[in-house]
């Protein structure tokens, strides 16, 4: 026996049910499935906004400062650059750095809704039935085989 603790049927039957075990699933990162081009060009000109009120500020602003405004700004700079390309910014995060939470926070509630019914799809078409756990069982099986080697 290869020492690997298999759950019982109960519990693999719950764990295929449970959304926390689905990782795996993707959805869109186009911003167009998420927002209209209107609501994508407004969000755009409130970011430029941003940016452009970063830069007032840093003429002002002192040396250590001014880096600071800089590095908002590019990260501004990353998250335009993203939209434009038709993507939700936020790979990596520092593409967001500097831009106002809620300018994004639309797309982002409309992409994580799209990703909780994906995943409630993918349960949905997980099989729980004893078909599926024969070949659950069947695949434990080659598992501890190999692991006992």
């Amino acid at each position: 026996m290869s020492g690997i603790k298999w759950p019982g049927r109960q519990e693999w039957t719950e764990r295929r049910r449970d959304p926390n075990w689905f990782d795996h699933v993707e959805v869109s990162n186009r911003l167009a499935d998420y927002a209209t081009q209107g609501e994508i060009n407004d969000a755009i000109a409130a970011i430029k906004d941003v940016w452009r009120a970063l830069g007032r500020q840093m003429e002002s602003a002192s040396d250590i400062e001014a880096l600071q405004f800089r590095y908002r700004r590019a990260g501004i700079n990353r998250a335009l650059k993203a939209m434009r390309k038709g993507e939700i910014p936020g790979r990596p995060l520092e593409c967001r750095y500097g831009v106002p939470p809620a300018l994004l926070a639309p797309f982002d509630a409309r992409r994580k809704a799209a990703l909780e019914a994906a995943v409630q799809r993918a349960i949905k078409a997980m099989p729980i039935d004893d078909a599926a756990w024969a070949t659950e069982l069947e695949w434990r099986h080659r598992v501890d085989s190999r692991n006992d080697r």
